[in-house]
């Protein structure tokens, strides 16, 4: 048992349905938390200013994302037609794109036992979500 299970950009590369018994399987060997990134395909927009001068500096950075933004839906009909070993090869579903947002993700996670301690993005490459749950006892 650990006190922390990761995964990052793994659970994408599986069909949808597939993702409560994943979360399942790798919380199981965690005793607290499950930290996980996963691809975010919604609308985001970044302003960062940075002014440098001799005894001053100031930098601020200014991010947001828009859920439900995000491009189409993944046609998954040629995943399911792939051979066994080239299944996993692609995304089969991204945060963010219509069908699932990220309240949605986070409720889907919560429903296999685990509590959303937090979300976050890098302001300054959005295309990732990083989440982290803790376990119920």
């Amino acid at each position: 048992m650990y006190d922390l299970v990761c995964s990052f950009q793994c659970l994408e590369h599986n069909p949808y349905e597939d993702v409560p018994a994943l979360i399942k399987h790798m919380s199981a060997f965690s005793r607290k938390y499950l930290h996980i990134s996963v691809p975010y395909n919604g609308a985001s927009f970044t302003f960062d200013i940075t002014l440098r001068l001799p005894k001053f500096e100031f930098s601020y950075t200014f991010s947001k994302v828009l859920d439900n933004f995000g491009g189409k839906r993944i046609d998954v009909k040629p995943l399911k037609e792939r051979p066994p070993e080239k299944k996993h090869s692609a995304h089969w579903w991204e945060v963010g794109r219509p069908g699932l947002s990220k309240k949605k993700f986070v409720r889907d996670i919560e429903e296999c036992g685990l509590t959303h301690i937090e979300s976050k993005h890098n302001p300054l490459f959005p295309h990732h979500l990083f989440l982290l749950f803790e376990k119920i006892n």
